[in-house]
């Protein structure tokens, strides 16, 4: 339930996995995405995640979302991935602007 609202919700922002086993999914942002910008962003809207490069000391590993869900009510999911989505698009949506400015 949790993979298809996320993927419904957040898809257009990136790759979302479900990793064998284990109470987490993974959103690998596009290179021009921040995880860190999200991530205090996020915060301030009660979203919390882990950033994905805590976890690895590969440089070159995409930027990622670590999205934990085992303690996460299954009817606060929809809640969760909206005001996720909401920062996202805000975070995006001003550097598409100066990307597309930029000629």
């Amino acid at each position: 339930e949790l993979f298809e609202i996320l993927t419904a919700t957040l898809g257009e922002y990136g790759r979302l996995s479900l990793p064998d086993g284990g109470l987490n999914l993974w959103l690998e942002l596009p290179g021009e995405i921040s995880a860190r910008e999200v991530y205090f962003n996020a915060v301030r809207r009660g979203v919390a995640f882990a950033v994905a490069d805590s976890f690895s000391f590969r440089p070159e590993r995409p930027s990622a979302l670590r999205i934990a869900f085992g303690l996460t009510a299954p009817k606060d999911y929809e809640e969760g991935a909206s005001r996720l989505a909401h920062v996202l698009r805000n975070v995006v949506s001003p550097q598409r602007s100066l990307s597309s400015a930029v000629v």
